[in-house]
């Protein structure tokens, strides 16, 4: 399994960055673009989300972030987009809130009910 690769950033934007591998373009969505510097090669780790309905990428600047998302994709009810989300509202802040279970903080990200903050605070090993 591919874990990251050297790519060129050729574009960004606050969402996603088109990179370049071995002449080819591809995009990837990004949790923060001040991570990503365009015309620099740089070491990115990927997550390929896929299945029926979806084909997305993910690049992330570090290991650790990658983990993260992994492992919010690994509680029953957080699918790519909710992950997506949290990843983006600050990733290290948002995994010292759920290590710490302060869900009411998950609650102001869109589309997280208190619910869903709680089941993410009891469930996710860190």
């Amino acid at each position: 399994m591919e874990i990251y690769k050297m790519v060129l950033i050729t574009h960004k934007s606050n969402d996603y960055i088109i990179y370049e591998v071995n002449k080819n373009g591809y995009k990837a969505f990004i949790t923060n673009a001040e991570d990503f510097e365009i015309n620099k090669v740089k070491r990115v780790y990927f997550y390929n989300y896929k299945n029926r309905f979806n084909d997305v990428m993910y690049a992330f600047k570090t290991f650790e972030e990658l983990e993260f998302f992994k492992k919010l994709l690994s509680i029953r009810k957080v699918g790519q987009k909710i992950a997506y989300k949290i990843m983006k509202s600050g990733w290290k802040q948002m995994l010292s809130y759920i290590s710490n279970g302060k869900w009411e903080k998950l609650v102001e990200i869109p589309s997280i009910s208190k619910q869903l903050a709680l089941y993410i605070c009891n469930n996710l090993k860190v």
